[in-house]
């Protein structure tokens, strides 16, 4: 995932900050409940929310996303692509799941090593 998001997104290391149209964006990591067999098929990336563009997900598994997060200078939360991932997956495929997300910056430090998970 860290590797696919520096190739498509230019990801820098230890970055989540992602520069797409002129405007910089969070990447996040969205990780889906495990009961998810497999999201409705999409053209992505694809817009769920003023803030929240499903990016792409994996085919290694279904479950993971990438997504891209425009965060307000103050305030946001990490976990709003989370929230609107989860409610894009209750509508389009009737499941009710738990899903989490996190900062690119954290799963490429865990990745690398610098932080144990």
């Amino acid at each position: 995932m860290v590797l696919y998001a520096r190739n498509n997104l230019g990801l820098q290391p230890m970055s989540s900050d992602v520069i797409q149209r002129s405007k910089k964006f969070k990447a996040v990591a969205v990780f889906a409940d495990k009961r998810l067999a497999e999201p409705a098929k999409q053209n992505w990336p694809l817009r769920v929310s003023d803030r929240v563009t499903i990016f792409t997900n994996f085919q290694e598994d279904s479950s993971s996303f990438l997504t891209l997060y425009d965060r307000p200078i103050e305030g946001g939360d990490m976990g709003e692509p989370a929230v609107k991932l989860r409610d894009f997956l209750r509508k389009s495929s009737g499941n009710d799941l738990i899903c989490t997300g996190r900062a690119m910056s954290v799963i490429d430090d865990i990745v690398s090593g610098r932080v144990k998970p």
